[in-house]
């Protein structure tokens, strides 16, 4: 897993802001991959809850754990045995 901060910083009025845009990205495939997959499914759920603007969160992943034959809970991803869905709301690209 490899996860990158980019950062820039803007003049308004005499003031910088800084803006933050996460890039988490995960090159593991298949279901051996889920726990890797969860944590950034749930990273991306942290930075949400944290207020930062979905559209400034990229995530790269493989979309083929949650509905994989071997996952317990089709269409769902979870990040510890009684947690709750960190796939839902996860931005996916279905064709490229």
């Amino acid at each position: 897993m490899m996860q990158k901060m980019l950062m820039e910083k803007l003049a308004l009025d005499g003031l910088f802001l800084l803006l933050v845009h996460p890039v988490m990205e995960i090159t593991g495939t298949r279901y051996f991959s889920f726990s890797l997959m969860a944590d950034i499914c749930h990273a991306y759920q942290l930075l949400k809850k944290d207020g930062l603007k979905e559209e400034n969160i990229v995530v790269f992943m493989y979309d083929d754990i949650a509905n994989n034959e071997l996952n317990p809970r089709p269409g769902i991803i979870i990040n510890h045995p009684q947690g709750s869905d960190v796939y839902a709301g996860v931005p996916k690209v279905t064709q490229i």
